[in-house]
């Protein structure tokens, strides 16, 4: 990633929960990280859908994707494992309520670069 002064990141959440959404884009609205010279802000867009997240992933404008583990009737990991999704570079952290060491071993194996439990 090109760490420019005034560079923005651009984050898509994949949640079906709009409260998940509204946390997270409060969390990182007055965060921003430095290092040196560089300062880098966080655009953050919402997707609430698996179909609206593979239509994101097969655009590819994002720098991180963070995806939450409980999609609907889906899932993060199944998401993970769509081809389009295991074409994208940017890195892809996968997020859940509840910590598991099977779902995070799942994760990796299905191509999340990092596993969070929220909160």
């Amino acid at each position: 990633m090109d760490l420019a002064k005034g560079k923005r990141l651009r984050l898509l959440l994949v949640d079906d929960d709009e409260d998940e959404y509204v946390l997270t884009r409060d969390m990182l609205s007055d965060r921003s990280y430095s290092s040196g010279e560089s300062q880098i802000r966080y655009d953050l867009d919402w997707v609430s859908t698996y179909a609206e997240a593979l239509a994101a992933f097969e655009k590819n404008e994002y720098d991180i994707y963070l995806v939450d583990y409980r999609l609907g009737v889906r899932d993060g990991i199944e998401l993970l494992r769509e081809p389009v999704v295991r074409r994208s570079n940017a890195p892809i952290i996968l997020m859940t309520g509840r910590g598991s060491y099977q779902v995070d071993v799942e994760a990796m194996k299905a191509g999340a670069t990092d596993y969070l439990v929220k909160g």
